[in-house]
């Protein structure tokens, strides 16, 4: 029964994954054939419209990549800020652009039931933002981080690139912070090879990153989902845009998002009951979303195939975060025990029996 209904599910993600790349095939070749491989074509628009339905955002401007969605993230609210706080379970990319910024980034401590933030453990004194990651797809108490920074007047950035139509209590994730960026790379449940969404509800907010990524072409992007009229031609932009056919790519794969969160969750589920010791509990209130592409597993496997594990801990010291030794120390514990596996785990079988078989 395990088998038949696992395979069943694996071989309808295989034809919607078959499926959703004739569409993409179709798409980039019309741009292509219409010179529309450059500046705002209509795909990139649509995508647009697209994030804003099925993410559930006021506002939604493309750009080129995460990295840089959270760079404009960062100076969208730079006046307001000089300490943020991350979670260190996660690559350079997410806080680099605070650091290109001149702020000071902070680690946080790991909480292990969630690989999210200890929401005990932190000094809402001693910063201005938390850019809180929802890593693969799992997250700590929202509603009350949402709360708390609130209470402290401490701004929160949302970086949903591992958790595409995830929810928390109902409400999406992303819809918590002032700012929110998804990552549309190659390896995301949402790809476009390369971009990112940059979703916010605050309109002041969405043209500061406007302003920021569009040149002068920000007015019209500006325009075209705000009901106000921009009174400036023209500010000191930088080039964020993302590029046209990555937008004909991620709008197909927005429109099969749900249903694949849904198919996911159904063999996440097959297989916490086979082996409930290799994943992690899912806390009341959540819905996963986006997995990252891939599972995590709270259990270090080596050479298991279509598998790998990080150390985060030479990035933070390369680049100078500040992290105490009982930080570092409870991330060393906390990363020492977990396998991340692609997204060939959704679709394959035989990945699927080896890591059964590797687990008895």
């Amino acid at each position: 029964m395990f088998w038949t209904r696992l395979i069943s599910l694996q071989f309808i993600l295989f034809c919607v994954d078959i499926g959703t790349r004739f569409v993409q095939c179709f798409y980039v070749l019309k741009a292509v054939m219409l010179k529309k491989t450059s500046f705002f074509s209509s795909d990139v628009d649509v995508l647009e419209d697209l994030a804003k339905r099925k993410l559930c955002f006021e506002y939604v401007a493309s750009v080129n990549n995460a990295t840089g969605g959270l760079t404009l993230a960062y100076k969208a609210l730079q006046r307001d800020i000089n300490t943020v706080l991350i979670n260190p379970l996660v690559i350079p990319s997410n806080y680099t652009g605070a650091l290109e910024c001149g702020l000071t980034v902070k680690a946080a401590k790991i909480d292990p039931k969630t690989l999210n933030f200890d929401l005990e453990a932190i000094d809402f004194n001693q910063i201005d933002l938390i850019c809180v990651t929802h890593y693969f797809g799992y997250t700590c108490d929202m509603r009350r981080l949402e709360e708390l920074c609130h209470q402290h007047k401490v701004k929160l950035i949302e970086d949903c690139s591992h958790c595409h139509g995830g929810e928390f209590n109902g409400r999406p994730l992303g819809s918590f912070g002032d700012i929110a960026v998804f990552s549309l790379q190659g390896s995301k449940f949402i790809s476009g090879g390369e971009g990112g969404l940059v979703c916010c509800k605050n309109e002041a907010t969405f043209k500061k990153i406007c302003k920021l990524a569009y040149q002068d072409k920000w007015v019209k992007r500006y325009e075209r989902q705000s009901a106000k009229i921009a009174n400036e031609s023209y500010d000191f932009g930088l080039k964020y845009r993302i590029h046209p056919l990555a937008a004909a790519l991620a709008r197909v794969d927005l429109i099969t998002l749900n249903f694949r969160n849904k198919i996911i969750n159904e063999i996440l589920l097959l297989l916490k009951v086979k082996r409930p010791y290799l994943f992690l509990k899912e806390q009341q209130g959540l819905k996963l979303g986006g997995f990252c592409n891939g599972f995590v597993l709270v259990r270090n496997f080596e050479n298991l195939r279509g598998t790998y594990t990080r150390d985060y801990i030479p990035y933070l010291e390369s680049l100078e975060i500040k992290i105490t030794e009982n930080e570092k120390d409870n991330l060393q514990v906390v990363q020492q025990n977990l396998t991340y596996t692609n997204s060939s785990y959704f679709t394959n079988p035989l990945l699927i029996f080896l890591l059964l078989q590797k687990t008895q």
